[in-house]
C-alpha cells in the first residue's frame, strides 16, 4: 500500500472513530464511498496518486461479480474448443479430396479379378448346348440379335400383301370407286389399331379421303340401313343375285346422313350409296367393304379381282 492510499484510510478510520463515539456504528465501506474519498483527497494540495495498475486489485468481489467472471471465461473455453474442431474438420475433407484424386478407380481390387473380367468380356465363347445325340449346338449369341420394325414384322406374320389394282370402271360388277384408291388393311388376322377393333377383320378398308362419294358394286336391293353409335356406325347392306349365288355388299362407316337409301330401294351398279366418314368403331376415315357370298364373308379383295 503506497503512502496516499494509507493516508486516505487513515482519514476514513478517523471519521468512523469519530461517528462511533456519538452514533451507531457506521456501514462497511462501499467501492463508491471509497471513491469518493480518494477524489476528495486528491483535491487537497500536496497529494499525488499514482495510476492503478491493476483494476482487480481494489475490486470487491460479491457473488454476482464471480458469478459473471465465471461464465465468461466457460465462453471463451467453448469459443476455443470449437474453433480447434471446425479446423480439424476441414483439413480431413481436403485429405479424402485428395486422396480420391491421386488413388486410381481399381486400386483396391486384386489382379486376379481385373484378369477374369477382362477375360471374359474379350473370349467368350458363348453358351453351348449338349443334345441328346451329343452334337453339340452353339445358341445364338446376343450380338447376333436384330431388331426388326412393326411394318416388317407385320410381313413376317402375313406375308407380303399388295393391294395394288386396276379399274376401269365398266361391267355388271364394279369397284365402289370409280379409280384406284389406298387400302389401309386387308381380309384376315391382323393387328387390331385400336381398344374395341377386330383382330379378325371381314373386310376391305379402303381409304380415298373423308367425304368421297361410294358406288354399289352391282345391281341389288337395299336389305339394313343403320346408323349406329359404334360398331359400323352409319352402314347399308345390299343383297345381289351373282352366277346363282346371294351376295351381299356391306358399306360402312359412312359419313352420318350422307345416305337416302331405304330397305328394299332397288339399286343399279354404280348408283350412289353415301359418302366415306368415320362413323361407330374407327380411328379414321375409310370404306369398310365386306363381301358374304350365300352367308359366308370371303376377302373382297379377291373377289372383286375375280369377277370385274
Amino acid at each position: 500500500m503506497n503512502t496516499d492510499e494509507a493516508t486516505v484510510l487513515d482519514s476514513a478510520s478517523a471519521e468512523r472513530a469519530e461517528s462511533a463515539e456519538s452514533a451507531e456504528p457506521a456501514a462497511p465501506l462501499t467501492r463508491r464511498s471509497l471513491r469518493s474519498l480518494r477524489t476528495s483527497s486528491s483535491l487537497e494540495p500536496g497529494r499525488v496518486h499514482a495510476p492503478r495498475r491493476n483494476s482487480d486489485a481494489h475490486r470487491v468481489w460479491t457473488p454476482v461479480a464471480q458469478a459473471k467472471a465465471g461464465l465468461s471465461r466457460v465462453r471463451r473455453g467453448v469459443a476455443r474448443r470449437t474453433h480447434g474442431l471446425a479446423r480439424s474438420f476441414v483439413v480431413l475433407v481436403v485429405a479424402v479430396f485428395v486422396i480420391g484424386l491421386s488413388v486410381p478407380a481399381n486400386a483396391f481390387f486384386s489382379a486376379d479379378k481385373q484378369t477374369v473380367v477382362g477375360t471374359a468380356v474379350v473370349s467368350d465363347p458363348g453358351q453351348q448346348v449338349v443334345t441328346a445325340q451329343g452334337v453339340v449346338a452353339e445358341t445364338i449369341r446376343t450380338q447376333d440379335w436384330s431388331v426388326l420394325t412393326f411394318a416388317e414384322m407385320l410381313t413376317l406374320k402375313y406375308g407380303s400383301l399388295n393391294f395394288a389394282y386396276a379399274t376401269d370402271w365398266t361391267g355388271p360388277i364394279r369397284y365402289p370407286f370409280p379409280v384406284p384408291v389406298t387400302i389401309s388393311s386387308g381380309y384376315g388376322a391382323r393387328v387390331a389399331p385400336c381398344f374395341y377393333c377386330s383382330t379378325d377383320h371381314n373386310g376391305l378398308d379402303f381409304t380415298p379421303g373423308e367425304g368421297s362419294p361410294i358406288f354399289a358394286i352391282a345391281d341389288g336391293v337395299v336389305a339394313e340401313v343403320h346408323e349406329d353409335q359404334w360398331g359400323f356406325g352409319t352402314w347399308v347392306r345390299i343383297t345381289h343375285q351373282i352366277d346363282g349365288h346371294v351376295v351381299d355388299s356391306v358399306y360402312a362407316h359412312m359419313q352420318r346422313g350422307s345416305t337416302a337409301l331405304k330397305v328394299g330401294d332397288k339399286i343399279k351398279v354404280a348408283d350412289f350409296i353415301g359418302t366415306v366418314g368415320s362413323t361407330g368403331t374407327s380411328t379414321g376415315a375409310h370404306l369398310h367393304l365386306e363381301i358374304h357370298v350365300d352367308g359366308v364373308p370371303v376377302d373382297p379383295f379377291i373377289w372383286l379381282g375375280e369377277n370385274t
